[in-house]
């Protein structure tokens, strides 16, 4: 894991966030920084490996939403200047779709 990976890890590993994530996940030939099974998120940190990969990633996210998972990325510059605010930020789009995850079971 790299360095902003390692900090974000630190900061909701053992569902300190309110929700079960795990890291480096195997999800079809992908393997995802970190997943949170409900809702369907992938989180990923995107550093300066990404950057020559966009195609790459592209394809990775249209494959993880197409099988109903969703991708959540977050720079590792904003990682590495807060990693609490981070990890706030993660927590705030798991609740936002779990929310969501929620209103459309209601309406079932």
């Amino acid at each position: 894991m790299s360095l902003p990976e390692v900090l974000l890890w630190q900061q909701i590993r053992k569902d300190q966030l309110g929700f079960r994530i795990r890291r480096q996940a195997s999800i079809g030939k992908y393997v995802i920084d970190f997943y949170c099974a409900n809702p369907k998120v992938a989180i990923e940190v995107d550093g300066a490996i990404h950057e020559g990969r966009k195609e790459h990633d592209q394809c990775r996210d249209e494959w993880l939403n197409s099988q109903g998972i969703l991708v959540f990325r977050i720079p590792a510059h904003v990682v590495l200047r807060s990693p609490e605010a981070a990890a706030q930020q993660v927590k705030e789009y798991l609740d936002e779709m779990n929310g969501q995850t929620d209103s459309d079971s209601n309406q079932e």
